[in-house]
């Protein structure tokens, strides 16, 4: 939820960015076709055990991260943006397994508001860890 303060804060493109990790080892299984898909929900249920089982890779389970639900779109279909232009993004890190996840940008340094709750930024960063 985001209240914006009385005073309004300058225009700007704004984004929501979503940051997901998916387990193929552990979450993924062969269907009597032999194609790989999710559990249902009635196997979680009945075998959670399983669904949560770290993966092989001890510390990072996961062995594909996305932006927005589709791994690797923005490598193909990158974000454009423009110089001078301001931009907003709310990150929400939705990671599971992991106890961190990182954001970062290349070549750029953006404000960084921790909580969102000033209206002055804490620092210039081009790097946010989320736990």
């Amino acid at each position: 939820m985001v209240i914006d303060p009385k005073t309004p804060r300058p225009l700007a493109k704004e984004m929501i960015m979503l940051m997901k990790g998916y387990n193929l080892v552990d979450d993924y299984k062969s269907n009597e076709s032999g194609i790989l898909c999710p559990p249902t929900a009635a196997e979680l249920h009945t075998n959670f055990n399983k669904a949560t089982h770290v993966g092989q890779a001890i510390g990072h389970p996961n062995q594909i991260y996305s932006l927005n639900g589709p791994a690797f779109i923005y490598r193909d279909h990158p974000i454009q943006l423009v110089t001078g232009q301001l931009y907003r993004i709310y990150l929400v890190n939705m990671l599971e397994f992991e106890p961190i996840n990182s954001f970062h940008l290349h070549g750029n340094m953006f404000d960084y508001y921790p909580a969102g709750t000033g209206l002055n930024p804490s620092y210039k960063t081009d790097i946010v860890e989320l736990g």
